[in-house]
């Protein structure tokens, strides 16, 4: 199950619409419910808020959570190599 400490940790990369994503991942995996239906983003949000307990969909909250983790490296990195070049450029 998701803590709120780890909850507040997961929001700084997931953003608000996490769950396209989330869902995204379980189809890819094949991950479907008990009865052959997909998860709903309804699932999901209840999984991150601690409403409902899935290891299945919890491991596709962190799976996701660790793609926009890199995208977000990926972009500092490139912000900050963008800037160094134009200070050299000003210079």
């Amino acid at each position: 199950m998701i803590t709120s400490k780890q909850r507040e940790e997961l929001k700084k990369y997931l953003g608000r619409h996490y769950a396209t994503g989330v869902l995204k991942i379980l189809k890819e995996q094949g991950v479907k419910k008990l009865n052959g239906d997909d998860y709903t983003a309804g699932s999901v949000r209840n999984v991150f808020a601690g409403q409902h307990e899935n290891r299945a969909i919890e491991g596709a909250i962190y799976d996701y959570a660790n793609e926009k983790k890199i995208e977000t490296k990926n972009l500092e990195q490139k912000k900050g190599q963008f800037f160094r070049n134009e200070k050299r450029v000003d210079q």
